[in-house]
């Protein structure tokens, strides 16, 4: 069931960018992104993270009128997508599809990871999860998100092009309907909030994964 509310997911955002930048305000306010933006998927091609990663890239490209470019870089859960992001010149050029896994199990499994989730990436956008772990028996407050991370170092410019960006989206009709449709809850928050949520849920999984003795 699990799966296929997942696929499910794969769809939102499909109907909504058009709407969502149809009068041109987000393009208008700024002349960023001003080359194609490379949109890092820590999958091989075909699977569900890449499905969402085109969907997204070929959404905002209709929408702002620049290319988005999907690179595969799958391994290891995505530490090595991630560890590849963290070492990026920033240039407000690159983002990231992340999820819990590479963002907080990951690092709460494994402490000397090459890549630190709170310093060495710009969170920039939550977007929505599953159910909690707790509704699913886990005990556990937090539930499988994915949003959006760019190279560590973007400016605030770029940071408010992404907020306003992703703020119009999650208030359409059709981004909540979707989100009901397919059980998941809408998480939302702006890079400021993202980050602080990180920082939260790495708190969380380290405590979990340390009592059922999976911490290091």
């Amino acid at each position: 069931m699990t799966s296929m509310k997942f696929t499910a997911r794969l769809f939102l955002i499909g109907a909504l960018a058009l709407p969502l930048f149809a009068t041109g305000n987000v393009r208008a306010q700024s002349d960023y992104p001003n080359k194609p933006v490379r949109v890092i998927v820590a999958a091989a091609p075909g699977g569900n993270p890449d499905i969402l990663g085109r969907l997204i890239a070929q959404k905002l490209t209709n929408a702002l009128g620049k290319p988005f470019v999907v690179e595969n870089v799958p391994g290891a859960g995505g530490v090595v997508a991630a560890k590849m992001v963290a070492g990026l010149p920033n240039d407000g050029h690159v983002i990231m599809l992340g999820d819990s896994g590479a963002m907080a199990i990951n690092v709460a499994l494994t402490p000397d990871l090459p890549y630190k989730p709170l310093t060495d990436f710009t969170p920039v956008t939550a977007l929505a999860q599953v159910p909690t772990w707790r509704e699913q028996g886990v005990p556990a407050d937090s539930g499988s998100w994915r949003g959006m991370l760019g190279a560590k170092g973007m400016t605030p410019a770029q940071i408010a092009f992404w907020d306003r960006a992703f703020s119009a989206l999650v208030k359409t009709d059709d981004w909540k309907k979707e989100l009901e449709e397919n059980f998941w809850e809408n998480v939302y928050a702006d890079s400021r909030g993202t980050k602080k949520r990180l920082d939260e849920e790495y708190g969380e999984y380290k405590a979990m994964l340390g009592e059922l003795g999976y911490a290091k």
